[in-house]
């Protein structure tokens, strides 16, 4: 009986280690959903042929040059996502926490870990010392002393893994200056997971993506550090492992689902079938190794069993320091420096308004302001206009501490009755009426788009291509006018030439409307004509339609209207050649239904197209008016008319995968219907007599597009759209 309770007590704790070790590193489905998310190539293939060959002119520059190899500094800033509770209870960890986990990061990437010696024989003589170090940020990115800890009330409990990109949008500091480790309360049984670096090749893509805002390191407080608030298993060696990804190495196994075929492009580390859950002593063989490199700080053993870096590792991370962006930048921060102190030193931190664009002639601007002197701050006057106007001067009155900030609202001033690409400027004066010691930091400039407005209906058939604006993250070719075939009288057209495009695969592009108003309308649609050829079967470009309600500011994903990609969007056979329409099936009519959009004021529509190793893409003849598309009932209004419904489809957009939530008291026959966007209904249910519905449907051949969920029972008649994408 004994001999079976030490079984059954040996089987529990190997199941537990494995559901603890799915977790353990959530890296390689963070950046898929980010690659998949803004439709970038995240470490692939392409991106360990530009590693490979840095690395070769690396070897080929040190056989020349026996230089001394430099110890490189990373400077780093711990943003601590709580719930309000007191400093140093649970996920408010204490300072104590903090500085144990940097000694424990100096320690494992110099080689100085106490438990060094436990590295069995074979790999001792790859064990390195990969000669990187870390501190806490000196200064922040006002120039400002810190302590390089951030506390931020996130407000809530426990952050899902879902969630992440927003909880990091509560604290970041410039990516290209500091590496960003949250820690928070992870839910998910996550302990931590990391953001890839990137090749040069990428940087024009990411001016357009939000990927620099994201990136760093997330972990699981119970998991930073030793002491403190942290698990007694915790020794820091999540965050060892997480930096090591983020410094571009791979989990040790290849992440081959044990199959013995990955690999983690490191010349000596053996092949393994998997992850080790926990330490099973020397030696532990598979893919007919001599032994698995368990003790490796990239598998998943126990912390206690983690104890080395190799020489091929080393090379690896020091190479994207010095190569990647916002990796090599780091070097050169100025986090790894104290600033120099002034009693009077007054910045502009940011612009709030006007944004990224505005439809109105008279703006009101709003900046935020920062007191980096010494002294409190109680007069500040701000010269701020248009760029080449006469500017507007106004002293306010004002109370800042020293390193706090302050919101300055402004007088109107007027913009001009020329429509088209702005800049304001604003400056800084005689702060409490004398002269500020740090002149560098008192101005600052935002470009804007002053968007025209038009009356509905609004038709444009492209003979100009004067009041769209176009947004070019790139600066590459991008939309512009021109003429074509094939759609009757009207030869004028958009189009963007995604043929020449494809070094930078994934750039969106972007073909914004003037402003519109349908607050007095009831009932709203959108009219377009498009032709687009790809290039071969593998094409894979993208027409995206997104709505602005705050006149262009802001494009949303949860404004998503319209999306069509690759095969579903040709309108012609593949060419490699470039693609003109001239015939009248080349074009094909689409009609949007926008009535979730009636009554909003300062609406714009924007046409994104994405880059896909395709070809061109036109468009012609968008017409924005009143009404719905032919004669259908308005989407979605119904469930705003009454308090007791509550129609949530989530998650909104999906693949075919979506849970139906629905709050009413009591239903006596309920039907659910999906009607895709030609009009054909793809999916058909009675749940009969049901209160609180809460139903999740899979339908993975939908097409891609916009969908209608409609709800129909007694005293209730629902439809909402839902967007597949795949």
């Amino acid at each position: 009986m004994t001999h079976l309770k030490v079984v059954l007590t040996f089987l529990l704790a190997l199941i537990l280690s494995l559901s603890y070790a799915q977790e353990k590193c959530a890296t390689v489905r963070y950046n898929e959903q980010l690659k998949n998310k803004l439709n970038i190539p995240l470490g692939n293939e392409n991106f360990e042929l530009w590693l490979s060959n840095k690395i070769k002119k690396k070897r080929i520059i040190q056989s020349i040059s026996k230089t001394h190899e430099e110890t490189y500094q990373i400077p780093v800033v711990v943003h601590i996502i709580h719930n309000g509770e007191a400093e140093g209870a649970v996920s408010n960890i204490p300072l104590s926490q903090i500085e144990e986990q940097i000694k424990i990061l100096n320690q494992d990437f110099r080689r100085t870990n106490p438990d060094a010696a436990k590295t069995p024989d074979l790999f001792k003589d790859v064990a390195s010392d990969v000669n990187i170090e870390f501190k806490l940020a000196l200064q922040d990115p006002d120039g400002a002393p810190t302590t390089g800890i951030v506390r931020v009330d996130g407000g809530k409990e426990i952050w899902y893994f879902e969630e992440g990109d927003e909880m990091k949008k509560l604290s970041y500091w410039p990516s290209e200056d500091y590496l960003n480790i949250w820690v928070a309360n992870l839910g998910d049984n996550t302990l931590g997971y990391s953001q890839f670096p990137t090749s040069d090749v990428l940087v024009g893509l990411e001016e357009g993506s939000d990927i620099s805002e994201t990136d760093g390191v997330v972990i699981n407080y119970k998991e930073f550090g030793r002491g403190g608030n942290a698990n007694r298993r915790s020794r820091g060696r999540t965050v060892t492992h997480e930096i090591g990804h983020y410094l571009g190495i791979k989990h040790i196994w290849g992440d081959d689902d044990n199959s013995c075929t990955g690999d983690d492009y490191v010349e000596d580390t053996p092949n393994q079938g998997g992850p080790n859950n926990v330490c099973p002593g020397f030696p532990s063989s598979t893919c007919s190794n001599t032994s698995d490199m368990y003790m490796n700080f990239m598998d998943y053993t126990p912390d206690t069993c983690m104890n080395m870096f190799t020489v091929g590792q080393k090379e690896r991370m020091r190479t994207i320091l010095e190569s990647s962006p916002r990796r090599t930048s780091l070097l050169t921060s100025p986090g790894l420096s104290a600033p120099t102190i002034y009693s009077l030193d007054v910045a502009i931190k940011e612009v709030i308004l006007p944004g990224a664009s505005t439809c109105e002639e008279v703006i009101s601007p709003v900046i935020i302001i920062r007191n980096i002197g010494t002294t409190t701050l109680t007069e500040i006057t701000v010269e701020y206009g248009i760029f080449n106007s006469t500017p507007t001067s106004v002293t306010k009155s004002v109370n800042v501490e020293a390193y706090d900030t302050a919101k300055l609202y402004l007088p109107p001033i007027t913009i001009s009755s020329d429509y088209g690409d702005k800049t304001i400027i604003f400056a800084l004066k005689t702060p409490n009426g004398g002269t500020d010691e740090r002149a560098e930091n008192n101005s600052i400039s935002s470009d804007f788009y002053y968007s025209p407005t038009v009356p509905l209906p609004y038709l444009e058939t492209f003979e100009s291509i004067d009041l769209f604006s176009v947004r070019n993250p790139d600066n590459l070719k991008s939309w512009e006018q021109t003429t074509t075939g094939g759609n009757g009288d009207n030869n004028g057209a958009a189009y963007i030439d995604l043929l020449s495009n494809q070094e930078v695969i994934g750039e969106k592009d972007y073909l914004i409307t003037p402003g519109f108003s349908a607050q007095s309308l009831e009932n709203l649609s959108l009219s377009f004509k498009y032709a687009y050829g790809p290039k071969n079967e593998f094409s894979n470009d993208a027409l995206v339609i997104r709505i602005s309600v705050d006149c262009g500011n802001s494009f949303r994903l949860t404004n998503e209207i319209y999306y069509n990609s690759g095969s579903s969007l040709a309108t012609t056979t593949p060419s490699f050649t470039p693609f003109v329409p001239s015939l009248p099936e080349h074009w094909r009519e689409e009609c949007l239904n926008l009535s979730n959009y009636a009554g909003y004021d300062k609406i714009q529509i924007a046409f994104i197209a994405t880059s896909g190793l395709g070809n061109n893409l036109y468009l012609d003849d968008i017409e924005i008016k009143s009404g719905d598309c032919n004669g259908e009932e308005p989407l979605g209004n119904e469930e705003e008319k009454s308090d007791n419904l509550k129609l949530n489809i989530y998650p909104n957009p999906n693949d075919g995968k979506m849970t139906l939530d629905l709050k009413f008291p009591f239903i006596d026959d309920l039907d659910i219907t999906i009607v895709d966007p030609l009009g054909q209904v793809v999916f058909q249910k009675n749940v009969g007599k049901t209160n609180n519905l809460h139903h999740t449907i899979e339908l993975p051949n939908l097409s891609t597009g916009i969908h209608v969920v409609k709800i129909k029972g007694n005293k209730i008649n629902l439809n909402k759209k839902v967007i597949i994408r795949k």
